[in-house]
């Protein structure tokens, strides 16, 4: 027979429940949660990306087609100066391949022999055979992890008889585009050779205020860099003479470091966050840690 007294002693009071065993759940779950969600969210970003693949390829083939699209299209993606000279030599490659790739296929062909898309949350790519035979191949950053983007977001345009020719552009292109990357990594260094140098720099990147405080110990960390600017060298050399660049790029912060390692193995570094100069510095030789 059930007992219908109201006598409750023995049972937990709704109040009384213990309501750090629910927050302790309710942690565990982000902990354990948060990396899966993040996965599905970056998922979905590359699989949207990889949707839009083909219209921006169709949409960037059909501006080459006139030489006044060819032209707007390198002046409103400023990346593509770091591959070609200027806008008429971008115009005049643009002219050789044109017949050559021809038209692009009326759909979007399946990825295999002639068609190869690719795409991450940060950029997309994609080479292309014309009906023509030859093959473009096009870059586009774009999407939550791709960091600034400039202009339209094209940094990559190719043009070659096959892929083994498009492999050996982006690699002429990646060798010339790390020459001017240098060329702005040693004139900034050079401007730390001297106090008034480095007082101008230090006073027009209000990053590096983070890092020191004042001028002072600014100048001071400058003088002690300066003895390896001499052995800077005009042109990026491997091996001894190494020159890298490296990008961390996550949802709330981009960084990108650049440096050099002597011979005698201290590196001279510079750092960005968010396009924000904010250090300068000489690391030690990690040679014999």
């Amino acid at each position: 027979m059930r007992d219908s007294s109201w006598d409750n002693t023995g049972v937990a009071r709704q109040g009384s429940r213990r309501p750090w065993l629910k927050w302790a759940l309710v942690g565990i779950g982000v902990v354990f949660g948060l990396p899966i969600l993040m996965t599905a969210t970056i998922g979905s970003l590359a699989l949207r990306h990889r949707a839009q693949v083909w219209p921006a390829v169709c949409a960037v083939h059909a501006r080459l087609q006139t030489d006044e699209g060819a032209r707007d299209l390198f002046v409103k993606n400023p990346a593509l100066a770091n591959i070609y000279a200027s806008d008429q030599d971008f115009l005049d490659t643009v002219r050789t391949w044109r017949t050559r790739v021809g038209d692009l296929p009326p759909h979007e062909p399946p990825e295999g022999p002639t068609y190869s898309p690719d795409s991450d949350p940060g950029e997309a790519a994609a080479s292309i055979q014309g009906l023509g035979g030859a093959w473009m191949l096009v870059n586009i950053r774009g999407g939550a992890f791709a960091g600034p983007i400039q202009g339209e977001g094209i940094d990559r345009i190719f043009f070659g008889e096959d892929k083994k020719a498009l492999r050996t552009a982006r690699k002429n292109a990646n060798a010339i585009k790390k020459l001017r990357e240098w060329d702005n990594f040693r004139k900034l260094m050079l401007q730390c050779g001297d106090d008034t140098n480095a007082m101008a720099l230090y006073r027009r990147e209000p990053g590096l205020r983070s890092r020191y405080p004042s001028e002072t110990g600014f100048l001071e960390s400058m003088k002690a860099l300066r003895p390896t600017l001499g052995t800077l060298p005009a042109k990026p050399l491997e091996g001894a003479h190494e020159f890298s660049i490296h990008t961390f790029q996550s949802p709330f912060r981009r960084s990108r470091i650049m440096t050099f390692r002597g011979e005698d193995g201290q590196e001279l570094a510079a750092t960005w966050t968010d396009d924000q100069l904010d250090n300068l510095e000489l690391r030690p030789s990690n040679r014999h840690r």
